[in-house]
C-alpha cells in the first residue's frame, strides 16, 4: 500500500488511523491524516467490507442539484439506469455534489471539493455511472484514471474523453438532424437560441452549423445565434422575446431552441405579437419532454431520442466496465420526426 510505505507503517495502523482508532498516537494519526490527503488516498471500503464478492451496488453520481430526478431529459435517462439495475437485482446508490464544477476555477479543489464523488471512489460500491454538466478537463480525467479504485462511466458529455465507457448526449448529431431535416423543407436561414454563455452545448451547437452550412455551399451568419448570458435563464420571456423578435428582422425563417420548455415559450410568444407558427416562423426543439411537448403545443417540431433506452445502454457500459472490456464511446441517437405539419415549407 502506498500510504502505509510513505508513512512507514502497516497496513492496519492506516485503517486504524484514518477510524480515529484511539490505539494510535495523535501524532501518527495526524500524520498519516494529512499524507492520505496529499497522496489523495480513498480507502476501499470493498476491501473491508465486501471481501468475499461484490457489494452488488452501482453508484449514479451526479454534479447536478437533485432536480435531475424530475427533469424529463435526465430523469428518464435515470429511469433507464435503474430498470436495468433492478432487472439484475442490483441496487442504485445515488451521490450528488454540493457544488458545479467551475469551468475556469481552481480544478484541483473543485477535485476535492466533490464529496459524493469521493464517497463512491472509495468502493462502497462496484463502479459508478458519472452525469456531467461540462465535459472533463484532461486533468480531471487524468485524476479520475489514477485515483478511482471502480470503474466509472460517463453519460451526458459533449466530447470524448480516452479510457472510459461514455453515452454522449450527441448535442452535434442532433444539430445535423435537425439542419438535414430543415434543409429538406427549404428552409436556409435558420436560428438558434442556446444555453447560457460559454455552455458545450453553444459550441458543438454553431461547430455543426458551421459545418453543415459550408458543405451545402453556404455560410452561417452569426447574427442568427443567440446566446443568453452566463447563469441565465433560457426560458426567460422578455430575452427569448427579443432574440426571436431580432431572428425575425434577420430573417430567419425558423428557430432551434435548446430544450423543449424554451421552445414552448417562444411559440408562445410568437402568436401574442401576432407572428403565425408555423406559417411565419417555425420553432423546433429537441425531445426532452419528448411527445407530451407536441401535445402541449403540437405546431412545436421534436427531433427525438429515446433516453430510456440511453439509460440503460449507460448501464451495459458499467457492467462492460466491470468485465474490464476495452471503453468505447456511443452517442444518443436522435431521429428527425415523423409528422413533418409542424414546420412550414418555404
Amino acid at each position: 500500500m502506498d500510504l502505509a510505505r510513505e508513512a512507514g507503517v502497516t497496513p492496519g495502523t492506516i485503517s486504524r488511523a484514518l477510524s480515529n482508532d484511539p490505539r494510535v498516537k495523535t501524532e501518527t494519526r495526524e500524520k498519516i491524516v494529512l499524507l492520505a490527503k496529499k497522496l489523495h488516498y480513498q480507502p476501499n471500503l470493498s476491501a473491508r467490507f465486501f471481501k468475499k464478492g461484490s457489494t452488488r451496488n452501482v453508484g449514479f453520481y451526479s454534479e447536478l442539484p437533485t432536480w435531475v430526478f424530475y427533469n424529463n431529459y435526465f430523469g428518464r435517462l435515470i429511469s433507464g439506469v435503474a430498470h436495468a439495475a433492478h432487472e439484475d437485482d442490483v441496487k442504485l446508490v445515488f451521490y450528488f455534489s454540493n457544488i458545479f464544477m467551475p469551468s475556469d476555477g481552481d480544478v484541483v479543489k473543485a477535485k476535492r471539493e466533490l464529496t459524493g464523488l469521493d464517497a463512491l471512489m472509495d468502493g462502497r460500491v462496484d463502479g459508478a455511472i458519472v452525469l456531467k454538466d461540462e465535459d472533463l478537463t484532461d486533468e480531471q480525467a487524468e485524476f479520475f484514471r489514477a485515483k478511482s479504485p471502480v470503474p466509472l462511466v460517463l453519460i451526458n458529455n459533449t466530447l470524448e474523453t480516452k479510457g472510459f465507457f461514455q453515452l454522449t448526449a450527441g448535442v452535434y448529431e442532433r444539430n445535423m438532424v435537425a439542419l438535414k431535416y430543415l434543409f429538406s423543407r427549404g428552409h436556409r436561414r435558420i436560428g438558434i437560441i442556446g444555453l447560457s454563455a460559454g455552455s458545450a452545448y453553444n459550441r458543438w451547437s454553431l461547430q455543426a452549423f458551421d459545418e453543415f452550412y459550408e458543405k451545402n455551399g453556404l455560410t452561417f451568419n452569426p447574427e442568427w445565434l443567440k446566446i443568453p448570458p452566463i447563469g441565465h435563464d433560457i426560458a426567460n420571456s422578455e430575452d427569448l422575446a427579443k432574440n426571436l423578435f431580432a431572428l425575425k428582422e434577420n430573417g430567419v425563417t425558423v428557430v432551434v431552441c435548446a430544450d423543449d420548455l424554451q421552445g414552448i415559450f417562444a411559440i408562445e410568444i410568437l402568436k401574442k405579437s401576432g407572428i403565425r407558427v408555423p406559417e411565419d416562423m417555425s420553432v423546433l426543439s429537441f425531445g426532452q419532454l419528448a411527445r407530451e411537448a407536441s401535445l402541449q403545443a403540437p405546431v412545436l417540431t421534436l427531433i427525438e431520442t429515446d433516453l430510456e433506452a440511453g439509460g440503460r445502454k449507460a448501464y451495459e457500459f458499467f457492467k462492460a466496465a466491470l468485465d474490464g472490456k476495452i471503453p468505447v464511446a456511443e452517442s444518443l441517437v436522435w431521429v428527425t420526426p415523423t409528422d413533418h405539419s409542424s414546420v412550414a415549407s418555404l
